[in-house]
């Protein structure tokens, strides 16, 4: 099957071929470009997909979550990044599916720009979509997202690759080996959002997306994410409740150049689990059903 190229995009009170509707802000959003899909949306606060109810999703469909988030920073205080080792599953995805997911990513936004944050994590989906599990990035805008599921949508979508195309976002990465771990990391310097896998830099998206006015974050979360049709059932991590052994993993949550992480459970979905493991670490996942 072709890589995914449908552009998904929004418009206030209205939907034009998403699968959410959300009022749009008023900072002016980079134009999404051809293999990028719009199909989570932040609530206005800027957290990410679904986690405000700032969401109303389409009949049919259904995004779940196990979070976590971090201390927001005050006082003057801010960090120029933040990292996580993730635990790189593969949980089955039905045949044939075009959009269901299953994924684990962090996420760093600075709350005082709403619906602005980067994305960065894992995602697998069905083998008729390409290599399975894949790296994605995704950049929002006041609310508007594009993102990196397939290779095509480096191009022009806003991501600078600076790495070799063998670990290129939207493709399958050597370091993603299923039962492997990996390391993310988004990281401020020159200006740029560097994504760093493993300690390499792989690309990054230059601050010009938002006009310069998003360089550093107060705040990040650390999740996992199913999306699927009603009448479905998908694993998340790797089906495991997180109280058993050998369950889903995310650790080494830190700031880059801020204080020591402590994370609190953010919100947890009927079917999945979500169990703190330390001030920096969880176990997270479930059936599902």
């Amino acid at each position: 099957m072709a890589p995914k190229t449908s552009v998904w995009s929004l418009r206030r009170g209205c939907v034009v071929g998403a699968l959410f509707v959300m009022a749009a802000s008023t900072l002016t959003a980079a134009p999404a470009a051809a293999g990028s899909v719009n199909a989570r949306m932040p609530s206005a606060t800027g957290l990410p997909p679904a986690l405000e109810g700032g969401l109303r999703p389409l009949t049919g469909w259904a995004f779940k979550y196990a979070a976590t988030i971090t201390q927001t920073l005050t006082a003057g205080r801010y960090a120029r990044g933040v990292k996580a080792t993730l635990l790189v599953e593969h949980p089955p995805i039905p045949a044939g599916a075009t959009l269901d997911h299953s994924l684990a990513e962090i996420a760093a936004f600075d709350p005082s720009i709403p619906g602005t944050l980067i994305e960065a994590g894992w995602m697998s989906e069905a083998a008729s979509q390409g290599p399975t599990p894949r790296l994605f990035v995704a950049y929002w805008v006041r609310g508007q997202q594009v993102a990196c599921f397939v290779p095509l949508c480096v191009v022009g979508g806003g991501w600078v690759q600076t790495a070799s195309p063998a670990i290129q976002p939207g493709g399958r990465v050597a370091a993603l080996r299923t039962g492997s771990r990996v390391r993310l990391e988004w990281r401020q310097s020159n200006r740029r959002w560097w994504l760093l896998v493993n300690g390499k830099r792989v690309g990054y998206y230059p601050d010009s997306l938002w006009q310069g006015q998003f360089t550093h974050i107060y705040t990040a979360e650390v999740f996992g994410e199913v999306l699927y049709r009603s009448g479905e059932c998908i694993q998340m991590g790797n089906g495991k409740w997180p109280w058993r052994r050998g369950a889903a993993s995310i650790s080494d949550v830190a700031f880059i150049g801020g204080p020591s992480v402590s994370l609190r459970r953010r919100f947890v979905s009927p079917g999945y689990g979500l169990r703190l493991t330390g001030a920096n670490s969880f176990r997270y996942g479930g059936p599902g059903c």
